[in-house]
C-alpha cells in the first residue's frame, strides 16, 4: 500500500493544527511549572543546607567553647591548690610587695607556681587573683582589675565547693569572662579573667561568610567575628529565641539567616550564655542564578523536541484511513473488543461512526454471551461480600446494558443492612445508619424512594428480587437506565428482563454462600475475643497483653510479608494464613484462665494474698523497740550499757538491713548469689519475742526462700504452676473443630514459651521443628510483656532496655537469631512503638550496641 504523504506545509488541515496546537500547550505547561517549582525547590534545599551548616557550626563553637572553660577551670583549680600551700607569713609579704609598687605580670605569689602550669595560666588567663570575703584582694598574675560583684547567693553557691563564670564590663564594648573558684575553706576564692584569645575558637563555618557572637543572660557581648560591636536587631532576635533554633535578621538592608543556640551551663558555672552563627542569604542563594540558565535551556530542548513530535503525530493523524482497514480485518476475525475512533471532525469522522454501528449489533451477542458465564464464575468464587457487590453491579452493568445498577441488601432481622450504586462514573456505598428514614424494607420497590437514596432521577427501572435457600427475601437487585450501544436511552426488552432473572439467581446463590461464611467468621471471632477479654478481665496487671500481642505480631509478619530480599523473601501470606496467625495471637494465653490470681498478680516475692513484706517491717521494728527497752531498764538498774554513738551505728544497720530486704522484694531482672547470702544471713542475725514469748528470727524459711528467687518474683511452685497455663492453652484449642485455613492454630499459639535451644516449655521443642509463625509470636510475646507498663513486678521498660534484654535472649538461645535480627534492621519495633508505648519509653536505639548484634546495620543505614 502507497504511503500517505503530506505534499505541503503540515499545518494546513484543521487536523494537524488541533493537534500540534495541544501537543505545543501540553508540553509547555508542565515545563514552566516545573521550572517555577524547581527554583522555588532548590532555593529551599540551598537554605535548608546552610541551616543545617549554621547549626552545626554553632553547636560545635558552643561545646568548644565549655571545653576550653573546663580546662580554664582545671588550671585554676591547680593555681588555688598551690596556692592553699603557702603560710600566712608569706601572703603578708607578697601584699606588701605588691603594695610597694611591684606591678609586673607575675607576683610573689605567682613566683610559687611551677613554670608549666604559670605557661599555661598565662596563655589562658590576663589576670588572677585572691580575694578575701572581707574585700581584700592578693594579685597572683597580670594587672589588678575589679570585680566581679559577688552577692551572698553567689558566695553560698562557692562555700559549696562550685565554680562560677561572671561577665566583666571592659572598655572595648564587649563584656569579659571571669572564672571564680573557692579556695579551700579559708572564705576566700580565687579570680582569673580568661583570655579572649583562649576561649573563642577561630573556626566558623567551612563554607559560608559568617557572622558570629555571643551573649550573656543580661544581653552583653561576650564575643563577636566578622562584625564590630553590637547588632540590636541580631541581639533582640537571639536573646529572645528559643533554646536552638533558626532566624532572619536584616543588616544594612541585607537579609542574614542565622542559627543561635544555649549553652546550659548554670548546673556547672550557675551562667548561660547564648552563641548565634548567620550568613548573608544572598550567598547561600548564589546557585540559583546559575541554575535559572540551565531552566532556560532545558526548556528550549524540550520545546524543540515537542515540535518534532507534534510533526510526527500530525503525520499519523492524517492517515485514519489505515484505521478503518484494520477494524475491518479484525471483525473478518470476530474481534469485537476494539472500536474505530476517529474524532477528526470530518468525512472520516462519519465512517468510522457507521463502521461502528454495523459491529455493535454482532459485539453485543457475542459480549453478552462471555459476561453471564465470567460473571457467574467471579461470584462463586469471590468469598468478601462487598466485593461480591462490587462485582455483581458491574456484571450487571455489562450484561444488561444499563448505565447504573444498584444492590439494597437485608440483614437478618429483615432491616436494610446497606445499599450500593455503582455507575460509570461513580460508586456509592451507604451504610445502615444513612440509610434510616430514607429507604426501608417496605419501599424497596418504590422508585421515589429508591431515587432519594442514591440521590439522581431513574427513568428506568428493572428492579429483582434476591432470595435465598429458604426462600427468604436477602435483598433486591437494580438495573436502571439501560442504553444503546451508541449510548441513546432504550427501555428494557423482553429478552433483557430474563437475563436479569438468570443474573439475580446467580447472586442470591452467591450472597447467600458469603452471608453463612461471614456469620461463621464473626460467631468465631466473637468467642476468641470473649476468651482472650476473660483472661485480660481476670488480672488488671496483664490487662490488655492478650489484645497488644497480635498487634505486634501482625506488625512483625506483614514486615516480613513485605521483605523482597533476604532470608525472608519468600514468605508471604494469603488471607487465610494472616487470619490464622491472627487468631493464634490472640488465643495464645486462653490457658490462664486456670491459674489462681493470686499467683498472676504475685507484684513482690512475698506476696501471697497480701505483701508479707509489711510482716517483716513490724518485726524489724519490734527488735528495735526490744533493744531501746533493754537499753533503759538496764539504765535503771545502774548497769554498763552501750554508748549512744553504738546505739545509733546499730539502728542505722538495722535500718539498711530492711531496705535491703525491701528492694530485693520487688523482684528484677537478676539477684546475685551475695545478695541471696546477705538475706540469709539477715534473716538470722535479728531476733524478736513473738506473743508466746519465744524468740524467732525476723525471716522464716520460707520467707528467705522467697526473697532469694534469682528471677522476678515467682519461685519454682509457682512458676510451674504459670507454665501449666500452655498446656492449658493447648488442650483447650486442640478441642475446637477448626476449618482446614485455622488448623495450625493450637500449634502456633502452643508454641510461644518454646526456646530456639529446644530447653522452653511445655514440648523443648527445636528451632528446626518450630514454624515461622511460631517463632514470629513468641518474639513479639516477648516485647510485649518487657515494654508493658501494667506489670505488677515491673514497670514499663524503655525500648534500649527491652532490646538489650532480647539481645541477652537471642545469644540464649531464647528467641530466633534471624528473626530478632530482622526485627531490629528493618525498624518493626519503632513501628509498634510509635503507636502502643508511652512517649517516655521510646528513648534512642543503637542496634549494633545490644548483645549479638555487633554487626547489624539498619535497613536506612545499608
Amino acid at each position: 500500500m502507497p504511503k500517505f504523504r503530506v505534499e505541503r506545509g503540515l499545518l494546513r488541515s484543521r487536523v494537524a493544527r488541533r493537534v500540534f496546537t495541544v501537543f505545543v500547550g501540553c508540553a509547555l505547561v508542565p515545563i514552566l511549572l516545573f521550572t517555577a517549582y524547581s527554583l522555588s525547590r532548590v532555593g529551599n534545599q540551598l537554605r535548608d543546607q546552610a541551616d543545617r551548616q549554621l547549626q552545626r557550626s554553632v553547636k560545635t563553637t558552643g561545646m568548644t567553647l565549655v571545653e576550653r572553660l573546663d580546662l580554664a577551670q582545671q588550671d585554676l583549680r591547680i593555681a588555688s591548690e598551690v596556692l592553699r600551700g603557702t603560710d600566712s607569713a608569706d601572703v603578708d609579704s607578697d601584699s606588701r610587695a605588691q603594695r610597694d609598687g611591684d606591678r609586673g605580670f607575675e607576683t610573689g605569689l605567682g613566683r610559687r607556681l611551677d613554670a608549666h602550669l604559670k605557661d599555661r595560666l598565662k596563655e589562658r588567663f590576663l589576670d588572677i587573683k585572691l580575694r578575701h570575703r572581707s574585700g581584700l584582694e592578693d594579685r597572683v598574675l597580670g594587672t589588678s582589675f575589679y570585680g566581679p560583684e559577688l552577692s551572698t547567693g553567689d558566695w553560698a553557691y562557692l562555700d559549696e565547693g562550685q565554680p562560677l563564670v561572671r561577665t566583666l564590663p571592659d572598655s572595648s564594648g564587649v563584656s569579659r569572662v571571669a572564672m571564680v573558684l573557692p579556695n579551700g575553706e579559708s572564705g576566700e576564692v580565687i579570680v582569673g579573667r580568661v583570655s579572649p584569645d583562649f576561649l573563642w575558637p577561630a573556626e566558623g563555618s567551612a563554607t559560608l561568610a559568617t557572622i558570629r557572637i555571643c551573649y550573656d543572660p543580661e544581653g552583653s557581648v561576650l564575643f563577636t567575628s566578622g562584625i564590630e560591636g553590637d547588632v540590636p536587631d541580631l541581639a533582640s532576635r537571639v536573646l529572645t529565641g528559643e533554646n536552638s533554633g533558626r532566624f532572619t535578621w536584616k543588616n544594612d538592608r541585607e537579609t542574614w539567616l542565622g542559627r543561635h543556640w544555649r549553652l546550659f551551663m548554670r548546673f556547672q558555672y550557675e551562667e548561660e550564655w547564648i552563641i548565634a552563627e548567620t550568613a548573608p542569604e544572598a550567598q547561600v542563594l548564589a546557585p540559583v542564578k546559575e541554575f535559572r540558565l540551565v531552566f532556560v535551556l532545558i526548556s528550549l530542548l524540550s520545546l524543540a523536541f515537542v515540535l518534532i513530535l507534534s510533526s510526527m503525530q500530525i503525520r499519523k493523524q492524517l492517515v485514519p484511513i489505515e484505521t478503518l482497514q484494520a477494524a475491518t480485518r479484525r471483525i473478518a476475525q470476530e474481534r469485537f473488543d476494539e472500536r474505530v475512533r476517529l474524532d477528526t471532525g470530518d468525512e472520516f469522522e462519519e465512517l468510522g461512526e457507521s463502521f461502528n454501528v454495523m459491529a455493535a449489533e454482532l459485539q453485543r451477542n457475542l459480549r453478552m454471551r462471555r459476561s453471564i458465564i465470567d460473571l457467574g464464575i467471579e461470584l462463586t468464587s469471590e468469598g468478601n461480600r462487598g466485593n461480591l457487590l462490587q462485582v455483581l453491579l458491574l456484571g450487571t452493568r455489562k450484561v444488561l446494558a444499563c448505565h447504573a445498577s444498584a444492590v439494597v441488601v437485608l440483614s437478618q432481622e429483615d432491616e436494610v443492612e446497606a445499599c450500593v450504586f455503582q455507575s460509570s462514573s461513580e460508586t456509592r456505598t451507604l451504610v445502615k445508619a444513612q440509610l434510616e428514614g430514607v429507604l426501608t424494607a417496605d419501599q424497596m420497590n418504590d422508585r421515589a424512594a429508591l431515587q432519594a437514596t442514591i440521590g439522581r432521577p431513574i427513568r428506568e427501572l428493572l428492579a429483582l428480587e434476591l432470595r435465598d435457600h429458604e426462600g427468604d427475601r436477602i435483598g433486591t437487585l437494580y438495573a436502571m437506565d439501560p442504553r444503546s450501544e451508541d449510548g441513546a436511552p432504550i427501555a428494557f426488552s423482553t429478552e433483557t428482563s430474563q437475563l436479569g432473572r438468570l443474573l439475580a439467581a446467580q447472586a442470591s446463590a452467591a450472597l447467600t454462600q458469603t452471608r453463612l461464611l461471614e456469620s461463621f467468621k464473626d460467631l468465631f471471632d466473637g468467642l476468641s475475643n470473649l476468651i482472650a477479654t476473660a483472661i485480660d478481665e481476670k488480672s488488671p496487671y496483664t490487662y490488655g497483653h492478650c489484645q497488644r500481642v497480635p498487634i505486634a505480631t501482625m506488625i512483625l509478619a506483614d514486615a516480613l510479608h513485605r521483605t523482597d530480599d533476604g532470608m525472608y523473601a519468600d514468605f508471604k501470606m494469603t488471607p487465610d494464613q494472616r487470619y490464622e496467625l491472627e487468631v493464634a495471637a490472640l488465643l495464645h494465653d486462653c490457658g490462664k484462665v486456670t491459674t489462681p490470681v493470686h499467683v498472676v498478680d504475685k507484684a513482690t516475692k512475698l506476696e501471697t494474698i497480701f505483701d508479707r513484706i509489711h510482716v517483716v517491717s513490724m518485726r524489724f521494728r519490734t527488735v528495735a523497740t526490744e533493744r531501746r527497752i533493754d537499753r533503759l531498764e538496764r539504765q535503771l538498774r545502774g548497769e554498763p550499757v552501750a554508748d549512744p554513738e553504738a546505739e545509733q551505728s546499730w539502728e542505722e544497720q538495722l535500718r539498711e538491713d530492711f531496705e535491703f530486704l525491701a528492694r530485693s522484694n520487688t523482684g528484677g531482672e537478676f539477684l546475685p548469689q551475695e545478695a541471696k547470702d546477705r538475706i540469709r544471713d539477715i534473716g538470722h542475725r535479728y531476733q524478736f519475742v513473738d506473743l508466746d514469748g519465744e524468740r524467732k528470727p525476723v525471716l522464716n524459711e520460707d520467707e528467705i526462700e522467697n526473697l532469694s528467687i534469682s528471677r522476678g518474683t515467682l519461685n519454682d511452685a509457682e512458676r510451674k504452676i504459670i507454665q501449666d497455663h500452655v498446656v492449658s492453652s493447648i488442650k483447650m484449642l486442640k478441642m475446637l473443630p477448626y476449618p482446614k485455613n485455622l488448623a495450625r492454630v493450637p500449634l502456633i499459639a502452643g508454641a510461644h514459651h518454646e526456646r530456639m535451644d529446644g530447653k522452653g516449655y511445655p514440648n523443648g521443642i527445636h528451632i528446626g521443628e518450630l514454624p515461622l509463625e511460631a517463632r514470629i509470636l513468641a518474639l513479639a510475646d516477648v516485647f510485649e510483656a518487657l515494654t508493658a507498663k501494667d506489670r505488677p513486678y515491673k514497670d514499663g521498660k524503655t525500648l534500649s532496655e527491652a532490646l538489650r534484654i532480647m539481645g541477652f535472649m537471642k545469644k540464649e538461645g531464647h528467641l530466633d537469631p534471624d528473626l530478632f535480627d530482622f526485627f531490629l534492621t528493618e525498624g518493626v519495633y519503632m513501628e509498634y512503638a510509635q503507636a502502643y508505648l508511652a512517649p517516655n519509653q521510646i528513648d534512642e536505639v543503637d542496634i549494633t550496641a545490644l548483645p549479638g548484634c555487633e554487626n547489624l546495620v539498619p535497613r536506612a543505614a545499608a
